[in-house]
């Protein structure tokens, strides 16, 4: 059985965000991605927070650099700038996150922003 793809124009679009994670210490994947989701609940609850399909691509997420790049549907870029903006602590470590810029493409994301590729 072929699966039946949506062609580009009917697919929703996406916005990938490049944030800087600013810490004493590398921020684990999983400590990072449960605080977002979590603040993103807290704020906006469940429902908006299952429609902006949030979510941290792992294997662009560099804790030694602090960087991150997270993927979020186009309408809600600016409510999850905001819950970026309001993270303070993680895990009981103060840090800080900026959002240093926000791209259509992962490619493009890499090429601005210095995000590194890794396996």
């Amino acid at each position: 059985m072929k699966l039946n793809l949506l062609p580009p124009t009917m697919r929703e679009k996406q916005r990938y965000i490049v944030i800087r994670i600013i810490s004493d210490a590398p921020v684990p994947y999983t400590d990072f991605t449960k605080a977002l989701q979590k603040l993103c609940t807290q704020l906006f609850g469940e429902v908006t927070t299952a429609t902006m399909k949030l979510w941290v691509i792992k294997n662009l997420y560099d804790a030694e650099n602090g960087k991150a790049v997270v993927k979020v549907q186009h309408g809600y870029v600016e409510m999850l700038r905001f819950c970026i903006s309001m993270v303070r602590h993680i895990e009981k470590q103060p840090v800080v996150l900026a959002v240093e810029g926000v791209t259509g493409t992962v490619k493009s994301a890499q090429n601005k922003y210095g995000v590194p590729q890794q396996s």
